[in-house]
């Protein structure tokens, strides 16, 4: 393999890793947020929520959905040539949001079940 070759195939790989990386935030934030949702689910059907905290619920929930919305959209217009500096931008609001859902619903869970989610988050967190 020649020297140029190799360049190449190292400049690809750099690329590929990066793109990956922001490819990442969304896959990864979308776990946590579907993980979250199942154990307040849980909680819903075990009794052990209030109307109120059901309604703070939705609505944090649906915020996140919109910042999700907004995220994917600048998504499209990266890959489509766009600029990455919007995509990750919009994914910290989407970040922002989750985490105020996470915040919302931790007090309810176990310790353990807390301490995962914020964790996970955090992981979503780090591009």
């Amino acid at each position: 393999m020649t020297t140029l070759n190799r360049l190449a195939l190292v400049l690809l790989l750099a690329l590929v890793s990066a793109c990956s990386t922001v490819y990442t935030g969304i896959v990864t934030l979308t776990q946590v947020v579907d993980a979250a949702a199942q154990d307040y689910a849980s909680l819903v059907v075990q009794g052990q929520t209030t109307p109120e905290m059901d309604a703070k619920a939705t609505a944090a929930h649906d915020q996140y959905r919109a910042a999700c919305a907004v995220a994917r959209d600048a998504l499209k217009a990266y890959k489509a040539g766009g600029d990455q500096a919007n995509y990750v931008k919009a994914l910290e609001a989407a970040r922002a949001a989750a985490a105020g859902f996470i915040d919302l619903i931790a007090p309810m869970l176990t310790g353990a079940e807390s301490a995962s989610l914020k964790s996970q988050l955090a992981k979503a967190v780090a591009l």
